[in-house]
């Protein structure tokens, strides 16, 4: 059970309770396939595959290569050459601002790349933003609620956040004074406390986690722990996580989740995982343990959830409904022959 017979820590924190330091559950690790010196990843849902960012710093040969679920791999496209930290994001389906199902945006110096869904055509850069100060990190975050119309948001290691539309407009969101490694868009749903609505930030160098809401004001959590990576917890979904020290992608089963939906996974870079969540009180941060049979997992990276296993080809769904009929054919042949069988059978004794 979450946090039985554990002592909890409380903070107060910009007028609102915030719990620190229970236990959430475990998590069951295991290795999903190796990667040279990887750092970005993202659910690709036209190809039902996981797209990573390969060949931290110089992105040589190339820098994207699709992963199937069996843990295979292939190069994804030609973009080459894209140095630093290459954290990237596909457009999931249904985003209401535009951004077209399967585009993949990745991290620049001073910008955003692209590359359409396919991997055929990468535009380098797909557009800049103003004034920035430092390097972009983290996966990009899509409003998927509609909230911000849709709109992308990026972080920098100089504290901004840039709000940015469909069409390639950047525009300076919000500066914070922290050096910052993730962003996320919460759902507007009451289940989310006093996050619900808001855009979320941090950073793996501060302990200091970022409320912002629509107008750029803000409320602050110190759950002591450095935010290197923000992500929903969906229902059915497995995690994966780039463990660089390991230079291996690593997964969690979706099992390992149930009971957190509607949760946020917060990643430390070296710490691991955590659950943050509203508890009807209090906004909440509870650890995860790492499972006995866990790999070794350090400077971990990029993560994201992507559905639980693979998904049938349409092909499968013709063969299991063409099978599917015969057994029915099947079915209603024998119970004609078993209702012949009982009627001669009741006039024979005559």
């Amino acid at each position: 059970m979450e946090g039985d017979g554990m002592t909890k820590t409380v903070l107060l924190l910009s007028g609102l309770w915030a719990i620190q330091s229970a236990i959430a559950g475990t998590l069951d690790f295991t290795v999903f396939a190796a990667a040279p010196n990887p750092v970005g990843i993202s659910y690709y849902q036209p190809g039902n595959q996981l797209l990573v960012s390969e060949h931290y710093p110089n992105g040589l040969p190339f820098n994207f290569y699709a992963f199937n679920f069996d843990g295979t791999s292939a190069q994804y496209s030609n973009a080459s050459n894209l140095i630093d930290e290459v954290h990237l994001a596909a457009v999931q389906p249904g985003n209401p601002g535009g951004f077209v199902t399967g585009d993949i945006y990745s991290t620049g110096n001073s910008g955003l790349d692209k590359v359409a869904s396919g991997g055929g055509t990468v535009t380098v850069p797909w557009t800049t933003l103003p004034g920035v100060s430092g390097q972009i990190r983290g996966n990009p975050a899509f409003d998927d609620t509609g909230i911000y119309s849709g709109d992308m948001f990026v972080a920098t290691t100089g504290g901004q956040i840039y709000q940015v539309t469909s069409g390639g407009s950047a525009t300076l969101f919000k500066l914070l004074p922290t050096y910052l490694d993730s962003v996320l868009v919460v759902p507007d749903d009451p289940i989310y406390g006093p996050l619900a609505g808001k855009i979320l930030a941090g950073g793996d160098s501060s302990t200091t986690l970022y409320a912002l809401n629509a107008d750029g004001s803000y409320t602050t959590y110190d759950f002591k722990v450095g935010i290197e990576g923000l992500n929903l917890i969906p229902a059915d979904e497995d995690f994966y996580a780039v463990n660089f020290s390991g230079q291996n992608i690593v997964k969690a089963d979706a099992s390992d989740f149930v009971g957190f939906e509607n949760s946020i996974l917060l990643t430390n870079e070296q710490s691991g995982f955590y659950r943050l969540y509203f508890n009807g009180t209090a906004v909440v941060l509870d650890a995860f343990t790492l499972g006995v049979g866990s790999p070794a997992i350090s400077d971990i990276e990029g993560t994201t959830f992507a559905p639980n296993g693979s998904v049938p080809e349409p092909g499968t769904f013709v063969l299991l409904a063409a099978g599917l009929c015969g057994l029915a054919v099947r079915h209603a042949r024998r119970s004609r022959r078993s209702s012949s069988m009982t009627w001669r059978g009741q006039r024979a004794p005559a």
